[in-house]
């Protein structure tokens, strides 16, 4: 069980954006992070796999959507006593416009 940790997700429709965020999950964080599955391919679960410290299978939750993100979170405190979601987004800022 982890102290504390992260929780982020996606299906196939933001999955490409899983190698820019966790390239500067990593570089600014050394808490874990845990992945919720809402349905991502079978490369994008191989990057998962190699890149985050747990993963969570939320493909059979029967909320759709957002939906999915509280009943992860829930899910999420049975791996660590304090947890945050965050998106997995893309943030721009004036360094990372450079690149």
């Amino acid at each position: 069980m982890f102290n504390k940790a992260f929780v982020t997700g996606c299906d196939t429709t933001t999955e490409w954006m899983l190698p820019w965020f966790t390239k500067r999950y990593k570089q600014f964080n050394k808490l874990p992070i845990i992945f919720a599955n809402f349905g991502i391919s079978k490369e994008a679960m191989e990057y998962v796999d190699k890149h985050y410290d747990l993963i969570m299978d939320m493909t059979v939750v029967i909320d759709k959507g957002w939906f999915k993100k509280p009943k992860s979170m829930i899910r999420a405190a049975k791996f660590s006593s304090n947890t945050c979601w965050i998106d997995t987004c893309l943030l721009y800022t004036s360094d990372a416009a450079a690149e």
